[in-house]
């Protein structure tokens, strides 16, 4: 008799599974075992227990393996969504770093020009100060050539009165 192909033993296996009491009843393999021992053989089984077994747990990892591979796509699509969550938050934090840099040339460059202004204002003030100095001091010499003037004049008109004139 020539050996099985791999469609007869998957096909005899699902059917195998699908009908085992232990499957139904969800025991552990140990039940399976001593189950299967006292089933009686079907014609169509020609492998011994340990290889039906086997395959059958063969299928349950090939199940598991799809299984993982979901849950692997699934994290790889969370994974996707917050690299580019992290890139969109990257980008605006860039942003708002050359917006703060640009604020704060845009700042300095003020502060510059306020500081030329107010120097520009102070040596104003300090020219503004020093000729009202020279006004004081010009009007103090001319309301003393002023008072001399009167007090001249009064001795003229003295003189004159004194003279007879």
């Amino acid at each position: 008799m020539s050996p099985p192909s791999l469609s007869t033993l998957t096909s005899d296996a699902l059917v195998h599974e699908s009908h085992s009491p232990s499957n139904v009843h969800g025991a552990d393999s140990t039940d399976k075992t001593t189950s299967r021992a006292k089933k009686k053989k079907s014609r169509y089984q020609t492998m011994p227990d340990e290889v039906d077994q086997a395959i059958t747990t063969i299928y349950r990892e090939l199940e598991s393996v799809q299984e993982l591979r979901l849950e692997i796509k699934l994290l790889q699509d969370k994974l996707q969504a917050a690299e580019q969550a992290r890139q969109i938050l990257e980008g605006r934090l860039a942003l708002e770093r050359s917006s703060r840099e640009e604020a704060v040339s845009l700042r300095d460059a003020e502060i510059v020009s306020l500081k030329q202004q107010i120097q520009a204002i102070t040596s104003a003030h300090d020219a503004q100060v020093q000729e009202n100095n020279l006004l004081k001091q010009h009007k103090e010499e001319q309301n003393s050539i002023q008072a001399k003037l009167d007090e001249i004049q009064a001795l003229k008109s003295s003189l004159r009165r004194l003279l007879g004139d």
